[in-house]
C-alpha cells in the first residue's frame, strides 16, 4: 500500500473469491479447493478440498465458512487443522454467503431464501423469503443486507427476528454489499452503478 505496487503473485488456479482471517488469506477456486496462504512468505501453505465449485468464503466464529456452488453446501473449515469439519447442506446452489458475531448466512441464485446457520450446532435455525438469485451478503451487528440481482433491490433483516424490515431498489444487477461506517454500498452489474444507502 505504500507503494501501490504489486510485490508478489501467488499461483491458486482460478481464483473466485477471497477472505482474510486466522492470520492467513483464503482463496476458493474453480477446481474445488480453498487455498492457504501466509501473507508473511506469499505461500500456499495448505490446499484444502471442499467439492463442488465453491464461490465464497468468510470467516467468523473461529472458522472458514465456504459456499459450494454446485454441491448445494456449505462447508466448515478448521483452521487449526486445515480440514472439513462439516458439511451442511442447504438445499440449493450457495453464491453468497457471510458471517457476524453468532450466525452464517447463506443465499443463492436458484432459491429466494436467505438462511441463517448456528456455528454451535452447524445447523439452520431460519429460513427467510427474500429477493431471488440473491449474489451479496453484508452481515452486522443490527442488520443483515442481501441483494435481489433479478429484481434490483436490496433487502434488510433484523438478525434479532430473522424478519424483512425494509427493501430498497438499487440499479440493475445488485452483486456486492459492503458496510461502511455509517452507509451501505451497493454494487451492480448491468448498471455499472454503485448506490449509498443512509440506513
Amino acid at each position: 500500500p505504500q507503494t501501490n505496487e504489486i510485490v508478489a503473485t501467488i499461483e491458486v488456479g482460478q481464483g473466485l473469491n477471497a477472505a482474510l482471517g486466522a492470520g492467513s488469506v483464503w482463496v476458493t477456486s474453480t477446481n474445488g479447493v480453498v487455498s492457504r496462504i501466509d501473507p508473511g512468505t506469499n505461500q500456499v501453505i495448505a490446499t484444502i478440498t471442499v467439492g463442488g465449485i465453491p464461490s465464497q468464503i468468510a470467516i467468523a466464529n473461529d472458522a472458514v465458512w465456504v459456499a459450494n456452488r454446485e454441491s448445494t453446501s456449505v462447508s466448515r473449515i478448521d483452521p487449526q487443522t486445515n480440514q472439513v469439519v462439516a458439511s451442511i447442506d442447504v438445499g440449493f446452489s450457495t453464491l453468497a454467503l457471510a458471517g457476524n458475531q453468532d450466525s452464517v448466512w447463506v443465499a443463492g441464485y436458484s432459491d429466494a431464501t436467505l438462511l441463517r446457520i448456528d456455528p454451535q450446532t452447524n445447523q439452520v435455525v431460519a429460513r427467510i423469503p427474500v429477493g431471488v438469485s440473491s449474489w451479496g451478503i453484508a452481515a452486522g451487528k443490527d442488520a443483515v443486507w442481501v441483494t435481489s440481482n433479478s429484481n434490483k433491490t436490496l433487502w434488510r433483516i433484523d438478525p434479532h427476528t430473522n424478519q424483512v424490515v425494509a427493501v430498497y431498489e438499487v440499479g440493475l444487477g445488485p452483486l456486492g454489499v459492503g458496510i461502511g461506517e455509517d452507509d451501505l454500498w451497493v454494487a451492480t452489474s448491468f448498471d455499472q452503478t454503485v448506490s449509498r444507502i443512509k440506513p
